[in-house]
């Protein structure tokens, strides 16, 4: 006879969880991803959002909420002995996805004779095989490219640094043929060696730009290695949904609660604001204008389905430089949003031949009666003088925000914004962003991603 769940013992429950899990069927744990391993674990982060340059946490926010962040159980420095005695962790953590990356810290000890290859095989072994019996799904990172002077500055010789580097090669093998070996459904390796390498140098070093102290991610390398992370982890993933294509696109509480809740999503019109800086048409309920700084300039244009802004005049001298476009405030209402709704903002992002842009922000703005609180950042170049990438077209995706109780007087709203950084080095900025389907929504109750 079948059982309410209501009715089943804490014994019974928990087991019928653990069942669901292995199934893959768990709601919002089945799509919760931990982070597992050393600092290219511990990198990522949900709290610290606006500095984490984890190539997870750009992962995330480009998935379009089909995953979320569940544990950082990432240490810096560990080896992967060490990571093995905190294997518990992970083991009785109860969301469903481990992103497993460790192996960088064991370079250094076996190319000098300390530790034994082996010894890391073994506990490679050991963690990935524990993790799979408790019916996770896990994707497993392959050792990311480092300097040889990042390895001579940690105390190996020019001849070890060499010898580390060919370990990496050798570990990442075997780690590739031995997820192969697993059901596909259940466990994924993922290299990142084709988009990070430079192949001109001798001893598979990355490029320039993508690492910061020679081993760990700027944020242009976290966004690179992002896309490769998601495109593994994919595998597990519900499907997604497109962006904002219609105008009937618009969130309604009966037929359409995932609609998009903001006016004009598609950018229609040219009834918009043009101040402060920018110059020309701006879409129907929008706005372009500099935000800080006073060179920052554009020349903004519409073509009937998106905002275009060419960028120029910038010299960059103050880290403040920012132009900013706002949408159409959001209310709180029967067919938007009310408190303890999720909601995301979304937007479709093309960009050309830039130069000396230093990020390109989503912004998610909530009021709470006294002040305006900034809630989410897509990417946030944290005071590192990186680039965005000069050509590129992608779909933007924030962090899911809960709307909280509000006791403030006025009526509860957020507000979206795109914002783009100008590097603070005197040098200039120039190119085009191109912004479609600006949308902010709501995850519609009961579904596990947004919709």
């Amino acid at each position: 006879m079948a059982k309410d769940i209501a009715s089943l013992s804490t014994a019974d429950k928990s087991a019928l969880l653990a069942a669901l899990v292995g199934a893959g069927m768990s709601a919002a744990s089945s799509y919760t991803v931990d982070f597992f391993g050393d600092s290219q674990a511990g990198e990522n982060s949900n709290a610290n959002q606006y500095r984490a340059v984890g190539r997870g946490t750009q992962g995330i926010a480009l998935s379009k909420g089909r995953f979320r962040f569940g544990r950082n159980l990432g240490v810096g420095g560990q080896t992967t002995t060490q990571v093995r005695a905190r294997l518990n962790d992970v083991l009785t953590s109860p969301n469903g996805i481990v992103s497993f990356a460790c192996g960088g810290n064991d370079l250094p000890l076996i190319a000098n004779g300390t530790q034994s290859i082996q010894i890391t095989i073994d506990n490679y072994k050991a963690m990935l095989d524990a993790i799979l019996a408790t019916g996770k799904r896990v994707n497993v990172d392959a050792i990311p490219p480092r300097t040889q002077a990042a390895l001579t500055s940690g105390g190996l010789s020019s001849a070890q640094a060499v010898i580390a580097a060919k370990v990496r090669e050798g570990l990442n093998r075997w780690l590739a043929q031995y997820v192969y070996a697993k059901s596909p459904t259940q466990v994924v390796f993922t290299s990142y060696d084709a988009a990070l390498i430079d192949r001109t140098t001798t001893n598979g070093e990355p490029q320039a730009g993508f690492v910061r102290d020679g081993i760990h991610a700027t944020p242009l390398g976290a966004t690179t290695a992002g896309a490769v992370w998601l495109a593994s982890m994919s595998a597990f993933a519900p499907p997604a949904t497109l962006g904002a294509l219609s105008q009937s696109d618009i969130a309604d509480a009966t037929y359409n609660p995932g609609g998009a809740m903001n006016v004009n999503p598609l950018l229609i019109g040219t009834a918009g604001t043009a101040s402060g800086g920018v110059t020309g048409t701006v879409p129907t309920s929008f706005s372009a204008n500099r935000e800080s700084g006073t060179t920052a300039t554009a020349v903004a244009s519409t073509d009937g389905s998106s905002l275009t802004l060419t960028l120029g005049g910038a010299t960059g001298g103050a880290a403040s430089e920012r132009l900013r476009v706002q949408g159409d405030t959001v209310n709180a209402g029967a067919n938007t949003f009310a408190p303890g709704d999720v909601v995301f903002m979304e937007v479709f992002i093309d960009q050309a031949n830039l130069v000396n842009v230093q990020s390109i922000n989503l912004l998610l703005r909530a009021n709470d009666g006294t002040t305006q609180s900034d809630i989410l950042s897509f990417l946030n170049g944290g005071g590192v003088t990186e680039r965005e990438a000069p050509n590129a077209s992608r779909r933007l995706i924030s962090l899911p925000y809960t709307i909280p109780a509000y006791s403030g007087s006025g009526t509860q709203r957020v507000t979206p914004y795109v914002k783009i950084d100008v590097a603070a080095d005197g040098a200039g900025a120039s190119g085009t962003i191109t912004i479609r389907g600006l949308a902010v929504r709501k995850i519609p109750a009961g579904t596990t991603g947004l919709a």
